[in-house]
């Protein structure tokens, strides 16, 4: 764990930069959501993430905000699946 500001960061795998930050992940790891990485071209910059499966893994909580996301990715992935 890494106080980053008044946030704590977990560490959760290797980046360009040497490490990769995620927060709180619901018990989510870098080896359980590598299957669901992919990398974005963000203006020349190549940024690892993970998908829209992947995410949803995060959001299995009961936050208020979880929950919102929730709902728009799985419309997002509703949408993605009827292409």
């Amino acid at each position: 764990m890494k106080a980053i500001g008044s946030r704590r960061q977990t560490v959760i795998g290797e980046g360009a930069s040497g490490e990769a930050l995620m927060l709180n992940a619901n018990g989510q790891t870098y080896e359980t959501l590598r299957h669901y990485g992919q990398t974005l071209d963000l203006d020349g910059i190549p940024v690892r993430t993970v998908n829209l499966e992947g995410l949803l893994l995060t959001k299995q909580t009961m936050r208020d905000k979880d929950i919102a996301d929730r709902m728009v990715i799985e419309r997002a992935l509703d949408i993605s699946h009827r292409k």
